[in-house]
């Protein structure tokens, strides 16, 4: 099971790419980093835990999982 895990929202493939590497330079391994383009993302953190609610289209969304 994953102890650690990043979502990055970017903007651009160009981006995507920029967070992957990031991702790779913080000590995620290759094999445990996703991206791809969604039509839309929602971020839900007040309904289940108080924060905020969020929705954005066509973004790029790259997670890393350790």
């Amino acid at each position: 099971m994953a102890k650690q895990l990043a979502v990055l929202v970017c903007d651009t493939e160009a981006k995507a790419n920029d967070a992957k590497k990031f991702l790779k330079d913080i000590g995620f391994a290759e094999a445990d980093i996703t991206g791809e383009l969604f039509d839309n993302f929602s971020y839900d953190a007040k309904k289940f835990d108080g924060g905020t609610v969020d929705l954005r289209m066509n973004k790029f969304i790259v997670t890393g999982r350790k």
